[in-house]
């Protein structure tokens, strides 16, 4: 990596398709930007959900599997997504 690039954040794939991902919010936590209620729970909701998803899962193979759909998902979904029932556990 040049010193050029190294020195460039990432571009948020989710910022092309005009919503906020769950990493969106997470990035936005990390610069020490104040996230609303909504956010914060939507974070919350999905980190929940997370750890639910992989505890279930016993073999290996599947867990890295659902692993990786899990961090395509934080960053390909609207973070309004993980504010719905189906997500608050």
């Amino acid at each position: 990596m040049t010193q050029e690039n190294k020195d460039q954040k990432p571009v948020s794939t989710s910022r092309y398709l005009n919503f906020v991902s769950i990493n969106d919010l997470r990035e936005k936590e990390l610069e020490g930007a104040q996230l609303n209620e909504k956010e914060l729970r939507a974070l919350h909701n999905f980190d929940k959900y997370r750890i639910a998803e992989l505890s279930k899962i016993k073999d290996e193979k599947a867990y890295h599997q659902r692993f990786s759909q899990l961090r395509i998902t934080a960053q390909l979904v609207s973070f309004e997504d993980f504010l719905s029932e189906k997500y608050s556990l």
